[in-house]
């Protein structure tokens, strides 16, 4: 078992350029692996990703970093929960470099997502995971995330809520 580590996780500084080379280099790095696209994300996208996310105003990113190595990324997005007439935030991607996996990087992120949530007075934390990745679903339940649904047949995904507490 690997030692876990302690990082320092906060939102991008869109105006700092190792900031934003980080968010290009961990979405693509993540979207490489297996359970994602499998590959690398074409150059256009690429080139494209941190001037749209910057501009758009729901868009919160974190990133966990150990020491000056960018090594995991939470992109978010503030979402709006009709039943409760309040803000959430749902985790869209979350990913750790593969070499720091297994080291409580992921559940770090998570829970500054959790800790951002209360901090703004949103109301819930949603994400989507596949069902054959189990990893991710366990370190979900672990965060106190509940399922919300069985996946249909055709669908891989299941989707997860973490309610803020009262």
């Amino acid at each position: 078992m690997m030692v876990p580590l302690q990082v320092e996780v906060r939102l991008v500084n869109w105006d700092d350029p190792s900031e934003t080379e980080a968010v290009t280099f961990l979405t693509n790095h993540y979207a490489t692996h297996e359970l994602a696209l499998g590959r690398p994300l074409p150059k256009e996208i690429l080139q494209q990703l941190v001037p749209k996310l910057r501009q758009l105003p729901t868009a919160r990113v974190f990133l966990a970093w150990e020491h000056h190595r960018p090594i995991g990324i939470a992109t978010c997005l503030i979402g709006f929960s009709t039943f409760k007439a309040s803000e959430l935030i749902n985790v869209h991607d979350l990913a750790v470099h593969e070499s720091y996996r297994g080291r409580g990087v992921g559940r770090q992120l998570l829970e500054h997502v959790q800790q951002y949530a209360i901090d703004n007075g949103l109301c819930a934390v949603t994400l989507e995971v596949r069902s054959d990745n189990l990893p991710a679903r366990n370190l979900y339940h672990q965060l106190g995330f509940r399922d919300l649904d069985d996946p249909l047949p055709s669908d891989h995904n299941l989707f997860g809520k973490w309610n803020v507490p009262n």
